[in-house]
C-alpha cells in the first residue's frame, strides 16, 4: 500500500516512506533497511500508532484499535495479536500490521483516518457527520 497520494512523503515530522519513480529517499540506507525488514511500506496510521518509534506496533500500542472494532476481552485481544506477530518478536512490523488489518476486518470508524493500508489495498474513507465511512479502496500489488 502506498499510501494516499500519488508521490511525495506522509507521516508527522518523520522521514517520508512513500516515493515514485526513481527518486531515492534521503537517508536512504536506514529506509531501505526498514522496508527490507518489514516487507512493507509503513503508512501514516502505522507511524502514528507506533509511540515508542521502534518499528514495530506492540500489544499496548494497538489495543485501543482493537477495543474500537468491538467488545473484545483483554485475552482475545491479546490471542489475535499473537495470532499476526509472524516473527514472534512480540510486536508487529509494517508488513504484519497491514496484514492484520485485513485479517480483523478493520473499518473506517476504527480507524478515524482518511485513509489506511490493509493487506494489499489502500482504504479510504471519509467523515459523513460524527462518523467515518469507506468511501473507496485502491489494490496495490
Amino acid at each position: 500500500c502506498w499510501g494516499g497520494h500519488s508521490g511525495g512523503w506522509a507521516g508527522h515530522g518523520r522521514v517520508g516512506w512513500m516515493q515514485t519513480g526513481a527518486e531515492v529517499p534521503s537517508p536512504s540506507e536506514e529506509l531501505a533497511a526498514s522496508e527490507a525488514t518489514s516487507g512493507a511500506k509503513q503508512d501514516e496510521a502505522f507511524m502514528s500508532m507506533d509511540t515508542n518509534d521502534d518499528g514495530e506496533l506492540q500489544l499496548q500500542e494497538v489495543t485501543g484499535l482493537l477495543a474500537g472494532m468491538g467488545n473484545m476481552s483483554t485475552e482475545t485481544m491479546q490471542e489475535m495479536f499473537q495470532d499476526e506477530d509472524a516473527d514472534v518478536s512480540s510486536g508487529l512490523n509494517a508488513l504484519e500490521f497491514q496484514e492484520a488489518l485485513d485479517r480483523w476486518g478493520a473499518h473506517c470508524s476504527a480507524m478515524r483516518r482518511s485513509w489506511f493500508c490493509s493487506g494489499g489495498s489502500m482504504i479510504r474513507c471519509c467523515r459523513r457527520g460524527l462518523f467515518w465511512k469507506r468511501c473507496g479502496s485502491t489494490w496495490h500489488h
